[in-house]
């Protein structure tokens, strides 16, 4: 009984450590561990609950790779907002590393949070992987079908990324093209987010040249998502 019993015990602490093993695996395939946004509890607690709540879902691009996450273009987003007199809260849900098959695999639980207005980045991972256009197309869209469940098409964003020309100016025009054509099909709303006029101007960007920097992501909120989302919460 004593030796069936330390075999089991032999076989779980091997189990364990093969799982250990392909989860530090998958977490290296995935980028580093994304930033917990733990002010978000700290906020909903100072609120009255009437705190409109924002949900920024994403890449690394969300998460502020390389960054503070004071840095980073939501928290940036909501100090702005704050400043202006908005009362909101602004939820960090990016992930580095994610693809668009990622964001489609936790859009269900997104949805369920039903945030009052929901932006989204995704697709930079699909391009350095070179993986095939429609297949970003329809797990991006099949996303959005998930969340306009439970979230007003008209309150959701989909961030405009754009791809540098390294695989073909063809692939480059074809995977800038799906953001648009999306966002007319889902009649969902589109705004820039890292396109040309930021990561040309190396004062924006991180020494990879593939990430914004503070000013980069200051830039961003000031040009192209401040001035969106003042005016729809003001409405």
């Amino acid at each position: 009984m004593k030796k069936t019993l330390s075999y089991i015990f032999g076989l779980l602490v091997l189990a364990a450590a093969i799982v250990a093993l392909f989860s530090y695996g998958n977490r290296q395939d995935a980028g580093p561990i994304p930033h917990v946004d733990e002010s978000v509890s700290r906020e909903e607690e100072k609120s009255s609950g009437s705190a409109l709540r924002i949900v920024a879902a994403g890449d690394s691009l969300t998460a502020g790779y390389n960054l503070p996450l004071s840095d980073s273009y939501p928290k940036i987003l909501e100090r702005k907002l704050l400043e202006s007199g908005k009362n909101v809260v602004v939820i960090n849900a990016g992930i580095s590393g994610e693809t668009t098959a990622g964001l489609l695999e936790r859009a269900e639980f997104i949805s369920q949070q039903k945030p009052d207005l929901l932006l989204i980045s995704t697709g930079g991972n699909d391009f350095f992987r070179n993986l095939p256009i429609e297949s970003t197309r329809e797990n991006i869209e099949r996303s959005i079908e998930i969340f306009k469940q439970t979230i007003k098409a008209e309150n959701i964003y989909l961030l405009k990324i754009e791809a540098t020309a390294n695989l073909g100016l063809k692939y480059r025009g074809e995977f800038n093209a799906i953001y648009k054509e999306i966002a007319d099909k889902q009649k969902i709303n589109l705004l820039p987010f890292v396109v040309s006029e930021v990561f040309l101007d190396s004062r924006k960007m991180l020494p990879d040249a593939i990430h914004p920097n503070r000013d980069g992501y200051e830039f961003i909120v000031d040009t192209y998502i401040f001035p969106e989302m003042s005016k729809k919460i003001s409405r």
